[in-house]
């Protein structure tokens, strides 16, 4: 799901969960930004984890997912609203 398309929650997934007192987890790319997060929150996300294989170059490299550990601590505590949970 695109973290903009809120139509496709509201209209599948909500009627399924019923009440927003769930918690709707996902897992993201730490590359994401604040943009992102208030789309997901919007959607009813409220727990978010990192997808986050290696901190070793090489393997980034060849998964094309360059991040540093520095740079993902830093989105970690940046992430998410106030009702996100981590």
């Amino acid at each position: 799901m695109a973290p903009t398309d809120s139509s496709i929650w509201s209209n599948l997934c909500a009627p399924l969960l019923g009440p927003c007192d769930s918690e709707i987890a996902v897992e993201i790319d730490p590359a994401l930004d604040a943009a992102d997060d208030s789309a997901l929150a919007k959607c009813g996300v409220n727990r978010a984890s990192f997808g986050v294989q290696s901190f070793d170059l090489v393997v980034q490299r060849a998964i094309n997912r360059v991040q540093s550990f520095e740079e993902t601590a830093r989105r970690r505590l940046n992430c998410g609203g106030p009702a996100w949970k981590a």
